[in-house]
């Protein structure tokens, strides 16, 4: 073998024309080609090759995040939802969550999506404004990240009436 490529041997069986093998391969972040080849070592001009693509889609990234209300009057919540583009895999995975301003509205630092999960809710919380204002809450995971626009409203005017005495 030469000095960069991983050599292995499998042995065809006596009578057998093939024999079946394990590829092992890690998380990436990035899609390559692995190009695999099979020869004698009595006739190396005897050979076959097949090529493996190699895709992060099992890493999971942000495929949206979405907030239910989208217009809350100050001081109520919204529900937050993240969602994955892959199964969270073992002990879950962190999205990381930010407010572009705090002032008005805050989310907690993070949110776990489950193991084999592709969701998680968080709560949004909100503070009393005199006048709307726009909130942009973000997500973040494996170099990605989306957002949505929270519009925070003053609580409505109340009037009083008299009747006439």
């Amino acid at each position: 073998c030469e000095p960069d490529i991983q050599c292995h041997n499998v042995t065809v069986p006596a009578g057998a024309t093939s024999a079946t093998f394990t590829i092992s391969t890690q998380p990436v972040s990035f899609t390559f080609n692995l190009n695999v080849f099979a020869f004698f070592p009595d006739d190396p001009a005897e050979r076959a090759e097949e090529l493996l693509l190699i895709s992060p889609d099992a890493i999971p990234r942000m495929s949206s995040l979405s907030l239910d209300p989208e217009f809350v009057v100050g001081g109520n919540p919204s529900t937050g939802t993240v969602r994955l583009t892959a199964v969270a895999p073992a002990g879950g995975a962190t999205v990381a969550l930010s407010s572009d301003n705090t002032k008005v509205a805050t989310v907690p630092r993070s949110v776990t999506v489950p193991e084999g999960q592709t969701r998680a809710t968080f709560q949004v919380s909100t503070k009393r404004v005199d006048d709307f204002r726009s909130v942009f809450i973000i997500g973040r995971i494996n170099e990605t990240e989306r957002g949505a626009t929270l519009t925070v409203g003053p609580a409505p005017a109340t009037t009083t009436s008299r009747s006439p005495q």
